[in-house]
């Protein structure tokens, strides 16, 4: 009996040591490789909802707009029973809707409320970029963006110049 499993033993083959390390080595430089990508893709899918939702919080306003004559008096509120997906929170924890500027300090004319021909909504995403969309008078259409403060552009969905 105990013949048969000596022999049964002797005869199996495994992995050395050397070879199980250089394995790992390999599944180590691969996760390297990986896993920093796949942490950028969270912020940027982040950062794509919260343009879609400045591009809704748009829309919103144009529809307010035609409805009252002009942008004067339209609130998050007026947008909110226009389109109900506009709201905080969509793009993730942290994330904001706002109609003027006061989010953040960005590029969108000064306006801090909607007047007759212009206005500005933003939207922040969970990764902290704040994406505007304003209208100028004569209907002039910027598109700016701003990131948390320490990181360099461009950072997710904000590009160098601070548009996206």
């Amino acid at each position: 009996m105990f013949s048969k499993l000596r022999n049964r033993m002797e005869s199996e083959e495994g992995f050395t040591l050397i070879e199980l390390l250089v394995v790992i080595l390999i599944i180590g430089i691969l996760a390297a490789i990986a896993i920093p990508s796949f942490l950028s893709q969270r912020t940027r899918g982040q950062d794509a909802c919260a343009k879609s939702m400045a591009k809704q919080m748009q829309t919103a306003m144009k529809t307010a707009q035609i409805d009252n004559g002009s942008y004067t008096g339209t609130t998050l509120a007026t947008l909110t029973n226009i389109e109900n997906s506009i709201q905080a929170g969509q793009c993730g924890t942290g994330s904001a809707v706002t109609v003027g500027n006061a989010i953040a300090t960005n590029a969108c004319d000064g306006a801090t409320s909607p007047g007759t021909n212009t206005f500005c909504v933003s939207a922040a995403s969970a990764s902290g970029n704040v994406f505007s969309i304003g209208e100028a008078a004569g209907g002039t259409i910027t598109r700016s963006c701003t990131v948390p403060a320490g990181n360099t552009l461009p950072y997710g969905g904000c590009q160098a110049g601070n548009t996206w």
